[in-house]
């Protein structure tokens, strides 16, 4: 039983591995500027989008 875990051990941390290199290469590193600039590009475009709010009556 004991070679059957260490196989398995090893087989996962390869598999394990190869998914982190596949995802660094895939996923582009930006930096915290331009992560920050596409965050207030993006919150800019919701509030022009937004409706206008209606003004809310108090109450009697």
């Amino acid at each position: 039983m004991t070679p059957l875990l260490f196989g398995f051990a090893e087989a996962r941390e390869i598999a394990i591995t190869i998914e982190l290199e596949a995802r660094h290469i895939v996923e582009p590193q930006l930096s915290i500027k331009e992560r920050l600039g596409r965050t207030l590009i993006h919150w800019g475009e919701q509030l022009a989008t937004a409706p206008p709010s209606q003004s809310v009556r108090p109450a009697a």
